[in-house]
């Protein structure tokens, strides 16, 4: 008993029996009521404890969605700044541009667009070839850098454009400034100048002779002869003039209703109306047989490029705003023989456009990542091979790079960073590839097992090493390792073919005329004036790919096949293609017949003393 209780109990040692019942009464009641308190405060503080846990559930749920939305923020400010720099920025893709760009003493553009770049000549990007492809100098300030010296300018060759000499010599002005007879020419100063005359529009009068048969056994009415190389019977118009309309808006890009109203300021009243009358007309009726032509050409090639872009058909029988799809298909950049694209309008982008297009082919098809042409390539069985391509990977590295504050970071600090990192791996293998572009296909698979593959291993060896579940990194550099790691056996395959281009750039190039031409005339009313557009493209893609001037060939296409369609052989495409020397020369006399018709006679160069003829 300690020294406390004590005390209390001699304290109420002495109380009578009364008094300690009295303290009893009052202890119990103050024992009640303090019971009673303390479960009030239990139930409290049981209810504050229940309170506070949903608090604190609130705050983390609060901090969840505070965080998913910084990182919905964090992604439409991605998308923001690269939809801005898909419209705004440059659209170059070589390596020297990309790390440029992003040198500390550079100001940012965006290096990718899907309009690639190309060495002259060949199929590759640019940075393919470019020595400075990777490696911290391509940004800094050496030889390669930012501060590079720029490369001498070349020189601009007109050699080939017809050259007229013109005499400039005044000779009133010099006998008045130096006096007559004090002055003769010693030379000439040659000064040259580029011109040229605008299209010069005419009516062309055929008159055919009327004949009158003597020979008494043939006797009847005056006979006209037959009008010979007519386009469109009852029509004005001409192979020259519509191929000029077709090539202005199909390589130009350039609207009928542009066209209409440059032709009504030079005095030539036609409407809109009549002019996609006619565009109508020379597709798909003259020159749908060599586009039918060009379509057996592309699948008959073992090695192809397929892509696929929008396109809006105003009167298709859908609803306002749907989506319809051009399809192009290329040989392949690397095989060797004559190159053909053909676009197809389809209103879906769906597998069934594959199947209907492919349906006997046998071969490889260089592609984007899109999901058709692997379900495609699953349903033939090992008769088609679908491949991958290089650049868009590396265009998913680029983007995550441009979409990074870099701001105040030195060329050492960009250079760490795993998205440069990983293009300039890229760009080794582009490096590599470019030296075997001029091989045949056998030497550069054997090739390609060495460099090549190093690259591409020394590639995929660093971007597994990226951890993409470390908070630190953006979602685009995510984005871009699981691309190339879920492509990888596509992106691989080009290895084991030498006829198989690493990349779709080819595909691309062929879509950016309609592109351009796209932005300009922005719709199709029907289905048959986009199919019809499709015939044209074609056409002035082909011609450009075999190095014909397609102005020349849709002329030329536009006076030959005419002759042919009274049969239903069509065989005669074959004799027509742009590759053709029967076309090489039909261009060369064509361009010699403009240039004689249209530019003027040299000028008599004057005597060396011309003021002794005026004595």
């Amino acid at each position: 008993m300690n020294a406390e209780t004590e005390a209390f109990k001699n304290s109420i040692a002495d109380l009578d029996r009364e008094t300690l019942v009295s303290l009893l009464v009052d202890a119990h009641e103050k024992n009640a009521r303090l019971e009673n308190e303390l479960a009030e405060f239990r139930r409290t503080s049981t209810a504050m404890s229940k309170d506070y846990q949903a608090m604190k559930d609130d705050l983390a749920a609060a901090r969840e969605s505070l965080k998913e939305k910084e990182e919905q923020i964090k992604t439409l400010q991605e998308q923001n700044e690269a939809l801005t720099r898909n419209v705004y920025g440059s659209h170059t893709e070589t390596s020297d541009a990309i790390m440029n760009s992003f040198s500390s003493d550079s100001s940012r553009e965006d290096p990718i667009s899907e309009d690639a770049g190309e060495d002259k000549g060949t199929g590759m990007p640019s940075s393919s070839g470019r020595s400075g492809s990777s490696g911290k100098g391509s940004r800094g300030k050496g030889k390669t850098g930012s501060r590079r010296s720029r490369k001498k300018k070349k020189k601009a060759d007109f050699s080939h454009l017809m050259h007229v000499n013109v005499y400039d010599l005044d000779c009133a002005a010099l006998d008045a400034k130096y006096g007559k007879g004090n002055w003769e020419i010693i030379g000439w100063h040659n000064s040259e100048k580029l011109e040229v005359t605008r299209p010069v529009f005419y009516i062309r009068v055929i008159h055919t002779a009327v004949i009158k048969v003597k020979n008494e056994e043939k006797k009847g009415k005056p006979k006209a002869s037959p009008l010979r190389g007519v386009l469109l019977k009852r029509s004005m118009v001409t192979a020259s003039f519509l191929a000029t309309s077709a090539y202005n808006k199909f390589a130009m890009g350039l609207p009928v209703d542009r066209q209409v109203r440059d032709l009504n300021l030079s005095g030539i009243p036609l409407s809109k109306m009549t002019m996609n009358n006619w565009i109508l007309y020379g597709a798909n009726i003259v020159l749908r047989p060599i586009y039918e032509h060009l379509c057996i050409v592309v699948k008959k090639c073992p090695y192809n490029h397929c892509d696929e872009t929008t396109l809006q058909v105003i009167l298709d029988g859908r609803s306002p705003g749907s989506k319809s799809y051009i399809w192009v298909h290329s040989t392949g950049m690397l095989y060797p023989g004559n190159r053909a694209t053909v676009y197809i309008y389809e209103p879906t982008r769906g597998t069934r456009h594959l199947r209907e297009f492919y349906i006997d082919y046998e071969g490889a098809i260089t592609c984007d990542a899109y999901v058709a042409y692997k379900v495609f390539e699953g349903e033939r069985g090992g008769r088609v091979k679908i491949t991958g391509c290089l650049a868009h990977a590396r265009r998913r590295f680029v983007l995550a790079l441009h979409l990074l504050n870099v701001k105040g970071l030195s060329d050492d600090a960009i250079s760490e960073l795993p998205e440069v990192k990983a293009i300039e791996l890229i760009g080794k293998i582009y490096k590599e590839e470019s030296l075997l572009k001029y091989l045949d296909a056998a030497t550069r698979k054997a090739m390609r097992q060495g460099k090549v593959k190093k690259a591409v291993d020394s590639f995929y060896e660093y971007i597994r090493t990226i951890d993409t579940g470390d908070p630190s990194i953006s979602n685009r550099l995510k984005d871009a390792v699981s691309y190339a790691l879920n492509q990888e056996e596509y992106l691989r395959r080009f290895l084991d073919d030498g006829s198989i281009p690493c990349d779709n750039l080819a595909a691309e190039r062929s879509i950016r005329n309609v592109a351009v031409g796209r932005r300009n005339w922005l719709f199709c009313n029907t289905p048959d004036g986009a199919e019809a557009c499709m015939v044209y493209y074609s056409i002035v893609e082909t011609a450009k790919q075999n190095g014909a001037h397609p102005y020349y060939y849709l002329k030329y296409l536009l006076e030959k096949v005419p002759e042919y369609l009274d049969g239903t052989d069509r065989s005669f495409a074959e004799k027509l293609m742009p590759w053709t020397r029967e076309y090489r020369e039909y261009e060369k006399a064509s361009i010699l017949q403009d240039i004689h018709s249209s530019v003027p006679l040299s000028d008599e160069k004057p005597y060396y003393r011309p003021y002794q003829k005026y004595a």
